[in-house]
């Protein structure tokens, strides 16, 4: 079902959950009508304040007093950068320290985090981040040596701001400068929500919650539960380009006879994980549980492959 998605032709797919043949899993994909890159008017009039997050000795128990550097003086570059190069670093991390920031950092309008994001101590409350995420957070990968291995909590942190993840090897490569000034300085858009107009038994949809399209990007993913009997009316709800866009879907109701290869029942659980994988020690029961029941690998199980049963 994944095949041959033109622009504004939505597909879809319907199959029994072997589970309860009342139920069924289902998956629609769209591609939005995203602006292209080049196509897209960033607003370099409007004022940013942005709190630059620097991942060193300070991120380990408390964070320090905040400096404030005006990008409006000649020499704001020459004293920013001695002050990070004069920083200590001792390797441990506390990324749940990024809560304290609004408090301590009030009235910014972007959140640049520069970190490995290893995060080493702390906690796993994914509360903590409720009033950070109010704001844009742009997290760079300062370190080069890998990328990080929690990437679902960056997708987490980012989605629901409304930043974006920058990856070492656009860091280093200088002709990416103006693409990445560019990228946060434009119209970011999202999925909002999902509304269902008719059968009362759709539920568990994933994403559960607003999250960002990337540009140029080639579909979106809904899925779900739905019951196996009834069709069911679906509207996504989208923002592009500072404007509301609302695409309706009529879902078929499941085909028994059909063959079920047991494909969306995956999907639907890797849709599940990656979102519950952001804060794995808060969700390791049921990670561990969905790892089981769908036969798939996550954080807390593995696949032994034997070739014979000797």
């Amino acid at each position: 079902m994944l095949k041959n998605l033109a622009p504004g032709q939505p597909i879809f797919n319907v199959e029994i959950d072997p589970d309860d043949r009342n139920q069924a899993y289902f998956a629609l994909c769209y591609v939005p009508p995203l602006p292209q890159f080049n196509n897209i008017v960033s607003d370099s009039q409007k004022t940013m304040s942005i709190c630059i997050l620097w991942d060193a000795i300070v991120f380990r128990h408390e964070l320090e007093e905040p400096h404030t550097f005006q990008l409006n003086e000649q020499d704001y570059w020459s004293k920013l950068s001695q002050f990070l190069t004069n920083l200590s670093y001792d390797g441990a991390t506390n990324l749940f320290q990024l809560a304290t920031i609004p408090a301590a950092v009030p009235n910014m309008t972007h959140y640049f985090l520069f970190s490995d994001y290893l995060s080493t101590i702390g906690n796993d409350d994914p509360t903590k981040f409720d009033q950070l995420i109010t704001k844009p957070i742009w997290i760079f990968n300062a370190n080069f040596s890998h990328e990080p291995t929690n990437f679902s909590l960056i997708k987490h942190l980012t989605n629901l701001s409304g930043g974006g993840y920058i990856a070492r090897e656009e860091i280093v490569n200088e002709n990416n400068v103006n693409d990445i000034i560019q990228w946060i300085d434009r119209p970011q858009s999202r999925y909002i929500s999902a509304d269902i107009i008719n059968n009362a038994s759709v539920h568990d949809i994933y994403p559960s919650h607003s999250t960002m399209l990337t540009t140029n990007t080639e579909r979106f993913i809904l899925v779900g539960k739905m019951s196996s009997s009834v069709p069911a009316n679906i509207a996504i709800n989208f923002i592009i380009s500072n404007q509301m866009h609302r695409k309706e879907f009529m879902i078929d109701k499941a085909n028994p006879t059909s063959e079920n290869y047991g494909l969306l029942r995956r999907l639907y659980a890797q849709q599940m994980l990656a979102e519950l994988t952001a804060f794995p020690e808060k969700n390791k029961k049921r990670i561990i549980d969905i790892g089981m029941k769908y036969l798939i690998v996550s954080d807390f199980t593995s696949m032994l492959v034997l070739e014979t049963l000797q």
